[in-house]
């Protein structure tokens, strides 16, 4: 139920109760009346305060889910600055290959020790593209879990930040 609607329902239980007041000798004794209209104004109390309630409510609702979001959005930074420090190792040692095989091609005596090397790092390099691959595919899944977070404010608008709304784009 709308804060307009329940707002509105309120409106109509006062003007029902005033007319009501103010026809009393007309349709019925006074006393009908009264209790008509007292009975009105317990409803309306009570529509009131079960209103309070449910803003109560959605208020602490919107509240945990600001929490979540901002969790996520921690998990996503830490995941995201280990991925760029194993993309940096990966290009350190890709680095590193480019160097032993242009030295390997050099010397003939020693080719057997650099191709060892070449294997280590490109085992090295596998390995590091596997968990840059994980780490991509979390924060996919983390920049979705905050899509999905849109978060209620308190004046019925839908407040959703994506991660170029804040600046921060990962490619």
């Amino acid at each position: 139920m709308t804060k307009g609607s329940q707002v509105s329902k309120f409106l109509v239980v006062f003007v029902c109760s005033t007319v009501l007041i103010g026809c009393k000798d007309r349709g019925g004794s006074s006393e009908d009346g009264s209790a008509e209209t007292e009975l009105l104004l317990a409803r309306a109390r009570n529509d009131l305060a079960k209103t309070k309630k449910e803003l109560s409510d959605v208020r602490e609702e919107l509240n945990a889910v600001r929490e979540i979001r901002d969790e996520l959005e921690k998990q996503l930074r830490e995941v995201t600055l280990t991925r760029d420090k194993a993309i940096d190792a990966t290009e350190a040692a890709q680095r590193i290959i480019q160097n032993v095989s242009a030295q390997a091609k050099e010397k003939d005596g020693n080719v057997s020790q650099y191709e060892k090397e070449i294997a280590e790092l490109k085992n090295t390099i596998e390995e590091r593209n596997a968990t840059i691959a994980e780490q991509q595919t979390t924060i996919s899944e983390l920049e979705q879990l905050i899509g999905q977070q849109g978060v209620s404010e308190p004046n019925g608008t839908v407040e959703q930040e994506s991660m170029e709304e804040q600046g921060e784009v990962i490619e």
